[in-house]
């Protein structure tokens, strides 16, 4: 560490991030951020180091009261990362994003009982995303009774409960609060037994989510033509995308479940591929198609970088490490998806999620029964596969009514 002057410090950042083989969108992002970095410490002469973690919890205070999106609060944490290591260490090199500091926010008013309630949600078995999931949801409850003053348990009503929709409605789509109303009502249940809340306030939330208006189109057969179309399988990463889209397409795979695929998760001799489910904690058995072990084969022996990582696909940046969210790979079919003109209008969704949706298609249009979709997809509870019989179109046709059957009014 020395002492320099922020604008010093930007310049030093940005020209050790030249030598970094970044896309331009990503540099441009870097760059934005250190220029809003600069502006804000603007006049200080004099770079100290809780500078970068006081900027840091400005961000995250930002992004709770919904001033700002967790993709924004990201790009900060990236950038304010970049700017300390260089600052530190004098130079960049690439490394993950290190944990929130614990020191950060000053304690909430009201008692905090989210890491208990993370504790018993772990001892109960509930998977890592759904502690990260209701965790969050807890903290966001609990901030919402600070914002209305609450400063103990027993002060919560239902009309607070009922008020932490709108609270949280902006960030979500109505039919999407689902998750949010389970997490919550799992914590309310839990304050009764360690705070001694009214076992009546889950009952001021809606027993369920504003029910779908539109159903998600699954893609035609026209439209994932164009969307495979698009990649480019000359070239190392094309080879990588192209061999997890077809394990997303052709096996009903999700992101999150693609990133984390082990050398250990597949069996050549059987052709199969068997994991344990990341959403669900559930095991899953698949067989290993012949168009996706092809490509498969055709990314390991010609692209793949050469590490003694267990995981299957990598970032081909140095130094070559795992994906480290499923957002990676399901922006990169998103962006896959602008390129080739598909569905670009606002509410449409993409993704992985958006591939399993053609594989369910097929499959119902082969008069595959349920309980198999259900396996191939890895659900859990019947009515999840249930969902789909609503983009089924074909076989829906055949329960509509002609007109020219139906008897008219008779006249007087």
């Amino acid at each position: 560490m020395k002492e320099m002057a922020v604008g010093r410090l930007v310049d030093d950042t940005t020209e050790a991030l030249q030598n970094w083989q970044l896309r331009p969108g990503v540099r441009y992002r870097y760059l934005l951020e250190f220029r809003i970095f600069r502006h804000h410490y603007g006049t200080a002469t004099t770079v100290f180091p809780e500078m970068f973690h006081q900027y840091v919890q400005d961000a995250q205070r930002r992004y709770t009261t919904h001033d700002i999106s967790l993709v924004k609060f990201r790009r900060v944490r990236w950038a304010v990362d970049r700017l300390e290591q260089c600052y530190r260490e004098g130079t960049l090199t690439w490394r993950r994003l290190p944990p929130m500091s614990a020191a950060a926010p000053p304690a909430p008013v009201i008692p905090d009982h989210v890491g208990d309630f993370c504790a018993y949600l772990q001892a109960a078995g509930r998977s890592s995303s759904t502690l990260r999931g209701y965790g969050r949801i807890a903290a966001d409850f609990q901030r919402h009774l600070d914002e209305r003053g609450r400063t103990q348990w027993n002060q919560v009503s239902g009309a607070d409960v009922r008020e932490f929709i709108p609270y949280m409605a902006p960030r979500y789509q109505p039919s999407s609060m689902g998750p949010v109303l389970t997490g919550l009502r799992a914590f309310l249940a839990f304050l009764a037994t360690c705070e001694g809340t009214a076992d009546s306030l889950p009952a001021a939330l809606p027993r369920g989510a504003a029910p779908r208006t539109v159903v998600a189109l699954p893609p035609t057969d026209d439209e994932t033509q164009r969307l495979l179309a698009t990649i480019d399988r000359t070239t190392a990463i094309g080879k990588r995308d192209w061999a997890m889209l077809a394990f997303a397409l052709y096996l009903g795979l999700r992101s999150i479940d693609i990133i984390r695929l082990d050398w250990a998760n597949l069996d050549w001799r059987k052709s199969t591929v068997s994991l344990v489910q990341h959403k669900t904690g559930r095991p899953l058995v698949l067989p290993l198609l012949p168009v996706v072990g092809n490509a498969l084969v055709d990314y390991v022996t010609s692209a793949r970088p050469d590490t003694g990582s267990p995981r299957v696909f990598l970032c081909h940046r140095p130094p070559y490490q795992p994906f480290s969210n499923a957002w990676s790979f399901s922006g990169r079919i998103k962006g896959y998806m602008q390129e080739a003109g598909i569905r670009q209008n606002p509410g449409d969704r993409g993704g992985t999620h958006w591939l399993r949706h053609a594989l369910a298609t097929r499959l119902l249009e082969a008069a595959t029964p349920m309980p198999i979709i259900a396996s191939v997809l890895g659900h859990g509870r019947p009515d999840s596969t249930s969902d789909y019989l609503a983009i089924d179109v074909k076989h829906l046709r055949q329960c509509a009514l002609s007109l020219t059957d139906t008897a008219g009014p008779k006249e007087a």
